[in-house]
């Protein structure tokens, strides 16, 4: 029996766990990207904690991290992550080759103010709670590529509506091909003063369209209905078409 293999497999496994038992601290002056800031780095880097931290735009607090070193047999990099921000939270797991600059997102659930997301999502005069349940999510080359899941955004609120709270919002992404890029239906959840139907479409090369239909209920404040006259003749059922377009 040729014991080549195991042996080589034996050699690779205790190289991983003695990879992974470096502590944090080192491993991450010795290889962390620019894009990533941490300070009050402890454990190791198998099992490893931030109390602050920044990747590009987006600060965080209280970051924990678990490596599964089995995948670096499998050439990726692999990890259960959480992490505040602000008083809110996100946790799921991260999957990354070694090689390319695309991951994948399992299992991430989530919940934060929109205000601590202000820099990475530049809305000025937008708030509200952003709430995320999603299966998975794959990103290349900085580019969501596919998801799987739903997006709510609670108690809207909009600079020029005032104080009023605009109700809450779900996103729920559809299946489509990966040259499809992204899409995903737009709904009110019943809560506010508008009804809400649309479709979120995001391109392979980032760019993304909103369009859709949007209707004052009955009981909306007459101020709010008169935002409405500025997108446009009202359709015979009440509706008017509405739409945004950019790029990420």
């Amino acid at each position: 029996m040729n014991r080549k293999p195991l042996v080589v497999l034996g050699v690779l496994i205790f190289s991983a766990s003695l990879v992974a038992l470096i502590p944090a601290g080192v491993a991450y002056r010795w290889s962390a990207p620019e894009a990533i800031r941490l300070t009050g780095v402890s454990g190791t880097l198998w099992d490893g904690k931030a109390r602050l931290g920044s990747v590009d735009r987006l600060g965080f607090q209280n970051l924990e991290w678990n490596l599964k070193p089995s995948r670096l047999l499998l050439g990726r990099v692999a990890a259960d992550v959480s992490m505040q921000l602000g008083e809110g939270f996100l946790e799921g797991g991260l999957a990354a080759g070694l090689l390319g600059n695309s991951y994948r997102l399992d299992g991430l659930r989530g919940s934060c103010s929109l205000s601590n997301l202000q820099d990475m999502l530049p809305l000025p005069g937008v708030g509200g709670i952003l709430n995320l349940d999603l299966k998975q999510l794959r990103v290349e080359d900085g580019i969501p590529s596919a998801a799987e899941g739903s997006l709510r955004l609670g108690r809207l609120t909009l600079a020029m509506a005032g104080s009023d709270v605009l109700g809450d919002y779900q996103l729920t992404f559809e299946e489509s091909l990966p040259e499809e890029g992204i899409a995903g239906r737009i709904k009110d959840l019943g809560t506010g003063p508008f009804e809400v139907a649309g479709r979120l479409r995001v391109a392979t090369d980032g760019n993304f369209s909103i369009q859709g239909t949007i209707k004052s209920r009955p009981a909306a404040p007459a101020h709010l209905q008169g935002m409405l006259q500025y997108l446009g003749p009202e359709s015979p059922d009440g509706t008017r078409p509405f739409e945004l377009s950019g790029s990420l």
